[in-house]
């Protein structure tokens, strides 16, 4: 696959496999290939075929390849420091004739403006690049290039604002969710690197949780102005809420603590021990319980927020990866990395009732409140899945590029 200049010049792009089959197309998208492009002018999409068969009553039969490319004719343009997403569809009809020579033709298409309250994001840190979704159909819509290895998401829907760690550019950058345009960017220190964000509800307070420099970083979410920088414990991974807002606990995976902030003092207020390396956490619908994973312990850690203290623990399997508190039902979504599934604890019994299979590690979740679905990252087989709930089956999937981080969508709780 080339890209046409509008000079008439090809530059290849990277596809992301060599053989497609029909059948497993048949209503999903496919990620086909990519590239980074010089900026101008393009007027189209060159793919050359090496072989095609068909299948027929008597097993599969090779068809006569065409010796010149096939153009997929579209005009588009590439700016510096922007991505395209560009959308090919293969038209089935006449694309056998002779009943030996294979004579495809194709449409190419680009993205279109969405409803906002359908849109998801997907972070891509290896590929430093935005999915944008569309969380009802779950197909691709758009694409939007960041600064470097885009990680923890956070949006604010009542300002249809995007927030986005680039952890290798030592930054926090803002978008708007409608239109994909950059809005600013908040600069930390150099080696902060950043990986998981946090917004209040009214918008106006952004917690950064800086992996490399074990701080955490208070900004002003509308200014993008760095406020306050406090020291928390040893390789900070994420950061959770509590729901009034007015503290935020910061999970220290090295040092196996968790640091509580004060959001109204922009303080250092409590720091737990716990058992294992705390990787996440989340609360239970009116805040009296906070849920911890842990990389090195097979048991669910349940904190006290009151007094600061471990009241419990679960047993759930170890390799635990992810976590969500299904607020309708107040139980427990676990991923695990090894065994493909999603965990399901019912905290009022102290135990695991029933799991979700995905396939896959299940490294990060957000639940769509508006739909009553979970959305899964699997970064081991570069896919996002929407789950229904209810039925606990897979809704849809979504290709992603590399190394897909974590998800958002409006309507999230």
């Amino acid at each position: 696959m080339y890209a046409i200049r509008a000079d008439g010049g090809q530059i290849p792009l990277a596809t992301s496999f060599t053989e497609l089959q029909g059948l497993e197309l048949a209503g999903r998208q496919k990620l086909l290939a990519t590239g980074i492009l010089p900026p101008g002018s393009y007027t189209g999409i060159s793919i050359r075929f090496n072989k095609a068969l068909v299948l027929t009553e008597d097993g599969e039969m090779e068809l006569f390849v065409p010796e010149e490319a096939v153009i997929a004719p579209r005009t588009f343009e590439l700016e510096r420091g922007r991505a395209t997403a560009l959308f090919l569809s293969f038209n089935a009809a006449g694309a056998i004739t002779s009943g030996i020579k294979f004579t495809p033709s194709f449409s190419l298409a680009s993205s279109e403006r969405q409803l906002v309250n359908l849109i998801g994001y997907v972070s891509n840190s290896e590929s430093n690049l935005i999915s944008v979704f569309n969380k009802k159909t779950m197909l691709i819509v758009d694409c939007i290039a960041t600064g470097w290895g885009p990680k923890g998401i956070a949006f604010d829907q009542r300002r249809t604002r995007a927030y986005v760690a680039v952890s290798k550019d030592n930054a926090v950058e803002a978008y708007n969710i409608f239109t994909g345009e950059r809005i600013g960017r908040a600069r930390l220190n150099l080696g902060d690197e950043p990986i998981d964000l946090a917004l209040t509800r009214d918008g106006r307070t952004l917690v950064s949780v800086n992996h490399n420099s074990d701080s955490v970083s208070i900004i002003d979410a509308i200014s993008l102005f760095e406020i306050r920088r406090i020291k928390v414990g040893e390789g900070p991974n994420s950061v959770v809420l509590d729901p009034s807002d007015f503290k935020a606990y910061i999970f220290n995976t090295v040092s196996s603590t968790i640091s509580v902030v004060d959001l109204t003092q922009r303080t250092l207020t409590a720091t737990i021990s716990v058992e294992g390396a705390p990787l996440d956490g989340d609360f239970n619908r009116i805040g009296d319980r906070l849920f911890v994973i842990n990389a090195n312990t097979p048991d669910l850690t349940v904190v006290d927020p009151s007094r600061f203290v471990v009241t419990d623990r679960i047993y759930i399997g170890s390799g635990a990866t992810s976590i969500q508190i299904d607020l309708r039902t107040g139980l427990v979504l676990a991923g695990l990395k090894f065994a493909g599934e999603i965990t399901v604890v019912d905290p009022s019994s102290s135990m695991f009732i029933d799991s979700i299979g995905v396939g896959g590690k299940a490294a990060f979740m957000t639940i769509d409140r508006q739909e009553n679905t979970l959305f899964v990252v699997l970064p081991d087989e570069r896919l996002l899945q929407k789950v229904n709930l209810t039925s606990k089956k897979i809704m849809g999937q979504i290709d992603l590029g590399n190394g897909p981080y974590e998800v958002a969508v409006v309507g999230e709780r």
